[in-house]
């Protein structure tokens, strides 16, 4: 392609966008995601003012150990009533899946009630086991949610799952917020975490298009479970390797939990919304080009270019501000140095790039994939136990979390790097640039502690400059531009609609 072509296409680029009708309900399950991230962090901020760090950290504990418990028996129902359902030869295969998630919701709660005591103790908090038993609730009461409209969402319907949840994350805050004033308990988390779950059930069900329904097919079950078989792996892993803030809680305090999941589990937030966003965006439109073997082509690669330089960006966000953000919503008494604060941005990105098979894995049935790269990511924290074990210091143990995550990034690309249609050279070329930089000023940080921040921020520019050379180099030099170009993303969304 001669430069006078590739002008004349990005000249059309603007002018084709304009002229396609996008689904308004994309901007609402956007808005639906980001109140994933707003709204928590609204709430840990105000009870960081409210509660001891004792309390807040026990708090984030009610929180940890529910969604540790809704991963160990993970198995994509909400991916599989997006991906499979709306070409099932079985009516209504929808009703089928609802007994499903019920019965996994019956399952989570009996095993919470027998666990609650133990994780307490590890927590110390022996005398608040009934508190961790009663977070049965939350899973049973989830269990009711009508997930026809998950099912909606194929069909580009967002704006009633972005309904559900901006309802359901206000609540939340709002309960939480409320009993911490009242009470300075802990225990506020799990009343939030009700009200959720509730308003959850009720508002989907008062906005589902079926009703909420049981049945059990047993062709919807069989395939369910072959499609979900891998990610019950998955799960396990998952939990195993978000199993870092039980390690923080019991091998050093609640108030180094509260710290703990100030940092990283605050900087956190916005990368699982992230995933979730665009993996909801480029899902459907994976599914609808999947008889269409160069459209799926051509959206896989934009998929890799958006998540990578969001990724970085972010990251390169974190690394500039984070420090000084966190100490100003937290307060002081949270604030990371800019040395711990670096190691936790490298991590986000690594843990970022490591949903990049994700949504072809979903849509092609290949979910033992999504299981490797769990597994891949629970070894590391191994290791990082170990060092927190030995040196108890936080800074280690997120650096050897880092270390160990970065090899298992590599390997699961490696691995499979052949299902997805970037090259492997690209994606060592894409990835290398922005994790020298960001370690580069993670060693800068540790060399010069009280570096100003105006000079920070001037070397943190820099990288992000130099990152954007390199990707436009790696880009041309691999032909990746010219495949963006040509892709027919937009074509894919109106082809399905």
């Amino acid at each position: 392609m001669n430069p006078g072509n590739l002008l004349k296409k990005l000249v059309e680029i603007p002018r084709k966008m304009r002229s396609v009708r996008l689904p308004l309900g994309r901007g609402a399950i956007l808005v639906g995601n980001v109140s994933e991230a707003a709204l928590p962090l609204a709430r840990n901020i105000v009870l960081a003012h409210i509660l001891s760090p004792d309390q807040f950290g026990l708090a984030f504990s009610l929180a940890i150990v529910v969604a540790l418990a809704e991963l160990l028996a993970e198995f994509g129902i909400y991916e599989f009533t997006i991906t499979k359902t709306l070409d099932s030869l079985v009516k209504n295969p929808v009703y089928t899946l609802q007994s499903l998630a019920l019965a996994r919701a019956i399952l989570i709660g009996a095993g919470l009630v027998l666990i609650g005591p133990f994780v307490a103790t590890l927590l110390h908090a022996e005398s608040h086991a009934g508190v961790y038993q009663m977070l049965s609730l939350i899973v049973l009461v989830r269990g009711l949610e009508n997930l026809s409209v998950k099912q909606a969402i194929a069909r580009f319907e967002y704006v009633r799952e972005a309904t559900v949840v901006i309802a359901s994350q206000c609540v939340a805050a709002a309960v939480t917020i409320t009993v911490a004033i009242a009470t300075g308990s802990f225990q506020c988390m799990f009343w939030g975490l009700l009200a959720s779950a509730a308003t959850v059930a009720i508002l989907s069900n008062l906005l589902a298009p079926r009703p909420l329904r049981w049945r059990w097919d047993k062709p919807v079950v069989q395939s369910a479970m072959a499609f979900g078989r891998p990610l019950v792996l998955n799960g396990v892993a998952l939990s195993a390797s978000s199993a870092d803030r039980l390690a923080i809680g019991s091998l050093m305090s609640p108030a180094q939990l509260a710290h703990y999941n100030v940092v990283l589990g605050t900087a956190l937030v916005p990368r699982w919304i992230i995933v979730r966003f665009m993996n909801l965006m480029f899902m459907p439109l994976l599914a609808a080009s999947a008889s269409r073997p160069q459209s799926e082509r051509n959206l896989q690669a934009v998929w890799f270019l958006c998540l990578t330089l969001t990724a970085f960006f972010y990251a390169l966000f974190l690394a500039s501000f984070g420090d000084v953000l966190l100490g100003f919503a937290f307060g002081s008494q949270y604030m990371p140095s800019r040395y711990l604060m670096s190691l936790v941005a490298l991590n986000v990105f690594v843990k970022l790039c490591m949903a990049l098979p994700g949504p072809a894995a979903y849509v092609s049935g290949r979910t033992g994939l999504i299981a490797l790269g769990s597994l891949l990511s629970a070894t590391a924290l191994l290791p990082a136990i170990i060092g927190l074990y030995l040196m108890r210091s936080t800074e280690v143990f997120i650096l050897l979390l880092t270390v160990f995550e970065f090899a298992s990034l590599v390997a699961y690309l490696i691995i499979s790097t052949r299902n997805m249609a970037v090259a492997g050279t690209f994606v060592c070329a894409a990835l290398s640039g922005p994790v020298i930089l960001l370690l580069s000023l993670a060693v800068c940080s540790a060399a010069f502690p009280d570096i100003n921040l105006a000079t920070w921020c001037i070397c943190c520019v820099l990288a992000g400059v130099v990152f954007v050379v390199w990707s436009a180099i790696s880009m041309i030099n691999f032909g990746f531009i010219w495949r963006i170009l040509k892709s027919d993303m937009l074509e894919a969304a109106t082809h399905r609609t």
